[in-house]
């Protein structure tokens, strides 16, 4: 993480405008595309998923209060 960040301070935003993560220096870690594949080998094997109750909660919290004043259109 500390070499991100330096090399961050040092990144010349114009020549590379995104910014060095902690990966960028461990060698043989997991990238983003890495992991986004895993996932979709996951779905596409049919492996199940399951939801962490509290986050589910704290989610549709989040959700409610963000979208709160949005109801769904019912018809008459």
């Amino acid at each position: 993480m500390v070499a991100s960040v330096i090399a961050n301070v040092h990144r010349d935003g114009d020549r590379r405008p995104e910014a060095y993560t902690p990966q960028h220096f461990m060698p043989g870690a997991k990238t983003e595309e890495d992991e986004m594949r895993e996932f979709a080998e996951a779905v596409q094997r049919g492996d199940k998923f399951e939801v962490d109750p509290e986050a589910a909660a704290a989610f549709k919290r989040q959700m409610e209060s963000t979208f709160g004043n949005l109801r769904p259109e019912t018809s008459a």
